[in-house]
């Protein structure tokens, strides 16, 4: 972690600020909430990056929060930190607040591990006078965390496992080829390493995957800008191929020639004829960075000394071109391969990001309560009138009402009763009536499961431990909720049946909220998020009036 004094300016920090200052309030107040979660809660928001956003993501792990509109600077001190804080440089960014304390304040941006203590004079110039703060709870936290984060350090150890493995095998063709190389061999060998890790950096950079360290690295010159050379026009060689590419497709295929210097000297002239035609593009390089850009790439400028390096090294050794075929077909195999993989490797990776971004967007979407409420009126009418025995789940006098329409021995609908507990266990404005499709008769399985359970009174606690069987066996389910099904007329069990025949219904499960159809894009678990965001919407916009009233008091 970075500590600056309050003359030096922070850093721009990176777009993953909004997740970042939650999970550091998250790990500093000790609530256990997985890295997963928290990331796809506040960036599946209808309003990310927003306040609203992050307190939504507060109240889904029940940790009780307040946004507040300070009159002044000074009301920081009567606070109890850590609190989150939005900061107006930049274009704005959250910082968690950790101490104030007499006229200074100090706080941390967590994307770029940058932490600065000001003064509250100071501090007031770029902030904009609200706040979130967060208590948690005993009730705080994720359901599963334990689960939810081996997973995730399984995940995480998948790339160290990766380059282990990589490395491993370097070290194994390095201690066969070693004590085959000339000294120069040996240098070339470095020098392709370096040069590959650096343009791996660079080429992860321009797809949007960055890491504290190469932040860091790129943060280590006065005039950083790498984002910014990167994304320039420069930075293009031709339609979607990029400096980056082509340096990583260099020093791969140069790392394979230069092993395969130990069979074939001939093929160190080649690499030194090449590294001498990369001149040019290390002048341009520097040119562009010093004169149009006005900024340096730290990443970039460690590629050129690379390639300066092996001028060099070029230079000082004979540079005769071999008369044989096999050293060129050698050196054109060694750069053939790692071209064919990235110009295949590249295409799914980006295809790969496209995806994610744009189940981000799907997901905001569909969490949008407007957005939602304006798709399910278009949507097909349920029948108006109800069967006079339903099942009822939830809160009784809840506002909206979920018709499930299900059937016993339907796998899906098991799968989704399980959901639908743990909806109307989180969701009390909302309880669920429960229709059977079953239309098999007096005595069909379906329709003597439904009599069954509207001859019992504890008929929800049965319907739970019915779909609670793997296997559905009526005879051993019934010793448990002894009753006859014939105590239920067989007009009471056919009303569900008629009732799905004037419906429509083909398919089983179905759902209807509030009498209209859920539509296809939707799941019954983004029901959860949908309500639980219009419920903290509207308590929002309520707050906000509120304010709105006292200031034209």
């Amino acid at each position: 972690m970075q500590t600056l004094t309050d003359t030096q300016p922070l850093r721009r920090p990176d777009p993953t600020n909004p997740v970042a200052v939650l999970q550091a309030w998250l790990r500093k107040v000790k609530v256990p909430v997985s890295q997963t979660t928290i990331r796809q809660t506040v960036e599946n928001h209808p309003d990310y990056p927003s306040l609203l956003s992050l307190s939504d993501a507060l109240d889904e792990w029940q940790i009780d929060n307040a946004a507040l509109h300070l009159n002044s600077v000074e009301q920081l001190r009567e606070l109890p930190t850590p609190f989150v804080a939005y900061h107006t440089a930049q274009s704005g960014f959250y910082v968690l607040v950790e101490s104030v304390a007499g006229e200074s304040i100090t706080f941390v941006e967590p994307t770029s591990r940058q932490r600065q203590t000001e003064t509250l004079e100071q501090f007031q110039q770029h902030w904009s006078g609200v706040v979130l703060l967060a208590e948690k709870t005993e009730q705080s936290g994720e359901a599963d965390y334990a689960t939810l984060r081996r997973n995730e350090r399984l995940n995480a150890l998948r790339l160290p496992f990766a380059v282990a493995s990589i490395g491993l095998l370097l070290l194994l063709a390095l201690s066969v080829v070693l004590p085959t190389l000339t000294g120069p061999q040996a240098v070339w060998l470095l020098t392709k390493a370096v040069g590959l890790t650096l343009s791996m950096a660079l080429v992860m950079k321009q797809l949007g995957h960055s890491n504290a360290l190469t932040g860091r690295f790129c943060q280590t010159l006065s005039k950083a800008g790498c984002e910014s050379v990167l994304q320039s026009p420069a930075a293009t060689v031709v339609g979607n191929v990029h400096w980056s590419d082509v340096g990583l497709v260099y020093f791969a295929g140069g790392l394979l020639a230069a092993f395969l210097s130990s069979t074939q000297p001939q093929v160190s002239p080649i690499l030194g004829w090449l590294a001498l035609l990369s001149l040019p593009y290390v002048v341009f390089s520097i040119y562009y960075q010093a004169r149009v850009a006005r900024q340096w790439c730290a990443l970039c400028l460690g590629v050129q000394v690379v390639l300066l390096i092996e001028s060099a090294l070029a230079l000082s050794q004979p540079l005769t071109l071999p008369t044989a075929f096999l050293p060129y077909a050698a050196f054109a195999g060694a750069f053939l391969l790692p071209t064919a993989l990235w110009l295949v490797g590249k295409p799914l990776w980006q295809q790969a990001n496209e995806t994610d971004s744009l189940r981000r967007q799907l997901a905001r979407f569909k969490n949008n309560p407007d957005l939602f409420a304006a798709l399910l009126q278009k949507q097909p009418q349920a029948p108006l009138w109800r069967p006079d025995a339903l099942i009822t789940l939830g809160n009784p006098d809840a506002e909206h009402v979920l018709t499930v329409v299900t059937n016993p021995y339907c796998g899906p609908c098991a799968k989704m009763h399980r959901t639908l507990e743990e909806l109307l266990s989180k969701r009390p404005n909302l309880r669920a009536e429960i229709i059977f499709l079953a239309c098999d008769g007096p005595t069909g399985r379906a329709t003597t499961v439904l009599r069954h359970l509207l001859a019992l009174e504890d008929r929800v606690s049965a319907l739970n431990d019915w779909y609670a069987q793997d296997a559905k066996d009526y005879e051993q389910w019934a010793k448990h909720w002894p009753v006859y099904p014939e105590q239920t007329p067989f007009e009471r069990a056919k009303a569900h049946c008629d009732w799905c025949l004037l419906g429509k219904i083909e398919a089983t499960p179905t759902l209807f909220i509030d009498g209209h159809k859920l539509p296809e894009v939707y799941k019954l678990a983004d029901l959860q998020h949908v309500f639980r965001i219009a419920i903290s919407m509207n308590a929002a916009s309520a707050t906000a009036l509120n304010m709105d009233l006292a200031k034209s008091r």
